[in-house]
C-alpha cells in the first residue's frame, strides 16, 4: 500500500512538473509574440515616418523623377506608374552622411534598390 501511494505521489509530482513546464512555455511564446508585434509596429513607424506623403493621382503614366529638398536631407524619388500599379523608389540622403533606400515604404539595400529600379526602367525603355 505504501508503495502504491509512493507511485501515485511520484506520478502526481511528474504531472505537476509537466504542467508547470507547459505553462512556462506558453508564457514564453506569449512574450515572443508580443515582442514581434512591438518590433513590427516600430519598423512600420520608422519606415513610413521617414518619407514624405506620396499622392498617387499627381503623377502621369510612365516614369517620373523628382527631387525633394528638406533642411536636413535630400530625397530622390522615382515614380513608376503602369496601368493600375504604382511603385515609388526613394533614395534619402541626409546631411550627416546617412543614405537610405526604399521601395514604396519598405527599406531595402542599395544593390536591391539599383537592381529593381534598373529592371523597371528597362521594362519602360528608359
Amino acid at each position: 500500500m505504501a508503495k502504491a501511494q509512493a507511485l501515485a505521489d511520484a506520478e502526481a509530482k511528474r504531472k505537476a512538473q509537466e504542467e508547470a513546464e507547459a505553462q512556462r512555455l506558453r508564457e514564453i511564446e506569449a512574450q515572443k509574440q508580443a515582442l514581434a508585434r512591438m518590433n513590427e509596429q516600430k519598423d512600420k513607424k520608422q519606415n513610413t515616418a521617414s518619407l514624405p506623403v506620396f499622392i498617387d493621382k499627381d503623377y502621369a503614366e510612365g516614369l517620373t523623377e523628382e527631387t525633394i529638398d528638406e533642411s536636413n536631407r535630400k530625397i530622390y524619388r522615382t515614380i513608376i506608374k503602369k496601368s493600375n500599379t504604382t511603385d515609388v523608389f526613394s533614395k534619402v540622403v541626409y546631411n550627416w552622411g546617412g543614405i537610405y533606400f526604399f521601395k514604396n515604404t519598405t527599406s531595402m539595400s542599395e544593390s536591391n534598390y539599383n537592381n529593381e529600379l534598373k529592371k523597371y526602367k528597362d521594362q519602360l525603355g528608359k
